[in-house]
């Protein structure tokens, strides 16, 4: 499955991020995700609970989700 989305705001990415973590029910993510907010791997990560594999991933955010 794959999702684009706009990087202008974070709605698009939190979008994306329902859409894929309950519609279509992924297992994991793969990609790159330009989002300073961190907001939409939180929405994976924390609220879906689904394990995400990305680029921009810092300590912070890691430190603020859930562990495996």
């Amino acid at each position: 499955m794959y999702r684009t989305y706009c990087p202008i705001n974070n709605a698009g990415e939190l979008a994306a991020c329902t859409q894929l973590a309950e519609d279509d029910h992924v297992f994991a993510v793969v990609g790159t995700f330009y989002d300073p907010t961190g907001d939409a791997q939180l929405c994976f990560a924390k609220q879906h609970h689904t394990p995400i594999i990305a680029d921009s991933l810092t300590q912070d955010l890691v430190g603020r989700t859930t562990p495996g």
